[in-house]
């Protein structure tokens, strides 16, 4: 659904109570949303006004709803002792954490909260205790502000675990004592890329670099292959793995993995644009997130999206479950 009309039936409401009434699934949040981006008219006439109160009989049009098709899928709420709730959700890849000055949409403006507060009224927002990129989908938790603390603590002390899936060009090499150079990893085998990462350029470029702060990312490669694409010069091997950001650096499994020479599939700004261009998701998924908070410990699966299964296949991968 992109657009949505009806006549307004209620009075003495304001102009973002009509809108989040009148338009199924449609929260308070995501109406002001809407209305502060012009995408509300009344009779015909669009405006940005939240507070105007609509009369009855006025015809009330709701343009660019399509954008919902991004609101990311609940995987799981958690009430919180103040009164507030945690909102574990899995978040599509083209959609940003948070609002940018780029783009008003977000995970946070497209979820909701059932939370009624400590007073009782709640508020209806929420706020991303961490973050994803933009282009990498997967496990996202949220929470209303009151609730965030005792979650963005085991993100801060690196409690928090958290487990990718990573389709990346070619082979990584085998680490250990005793491997011969130009030794491959093959399934199951394990490694550490530990590289400090520099604050992101004016491009908002991330590089490895002397003197910038440390970070480490494990992976455990889980399958590799050879995609077969008819063609005389083939694409090169690729190579599935499962990693863990154990530092939570910008863009840091990204950097990392294209400093051993193995690049995320699709990733325009540090792989290859060849690759790139044969990818409709970016090779990297937020697939596992496991915490203790307040003395209880949580575990949230977020299966991949089908464009991700679907790079996988192109490169004559198949993802697992969960394990």
């Amino acid at each position: 659904m992109s657009r949505h009309a009806f006549i307004c039936r209620t009075s003495d409401l304001r102009l973002d109570q009509v809108v989040a009434q009148g338009v199924p699934d449609l929260s308070r949040r995501r109406a002001r949303l809407l209305i502060g981006q012009g995408s509300v008219s009344l009779n015909g006439v669009r405006t940005k006004k939240l507070g105007i109160i609509v009369k009855p009989g006025i015809r009330v049009e709701v343009h660019d709803l399509v954008v919902d098709a991004l609101a990311p899928e609940v995987l799981a709420r958690l009430p919180d002792a103040t009164g507030g709730e945690v909102v574990i959700v899995n978040k599509p890849a083209g959609l940003a954490t948070e609002p940018t000055r780029q783009a008003a949409t977000s995970a946070t403006s497209l979820s909701h909260t059932t939370a009624t507060g400590a007073d009782g009224k709640g508020t209806g927002r929420l706020v991303a205790v961490h973050r994803l990129d933009v282009d990498t989908s997967g496990v996202l938790v949220l929470a209303t502000p009151d609730a965030v603390d005792p979650w963005a603590a085991c993100f801060r002390d690196g409690s928090a675990e958290r487990q990718y899936l990573a389709v990346v060009k070619g082979l990584l090499p085998k680490q250990g004592e005793g491997v011969a150079p130009g030794t491959f990893a093959s399934v199951g085998d394990e490694g550490v890329i530990d590289a400090p990462l520099l604050p992101p350029d004016a491009r908002g470029k991330v590089l490895v670099g002397e003197g910038g702060k440390e970070c480490r990312t494990r992976y455990r490669v889980l399958a590799t292959s050879e995609p077969d694409w008819g063609v005389t010069k083939g694409p090169p091997p690729a190579t599935l793995l499962s990693a863990w950001a154990e530092t939570g650096r910008t863009h840091q499994l990204r950097v990392h993995l294209a400093h051993v020479g193995c690049p995320l599939w699709g990733d325009k700004r540090y792989g290859e644009m060849r690759l790139a261009k044969t990818a409709e998701h970016l090779g990297l998924h937020a697939w596992q997130l496991s915490a203790t908070v307040d003395g209880v410990a949580h575990h949230f699966v977020a299966p991949p999206p089908p464009a991700m299964e679907a790079l996988a296949a192109v490169c004559g991968l198949t993802l697992p479950e969960a394990l």
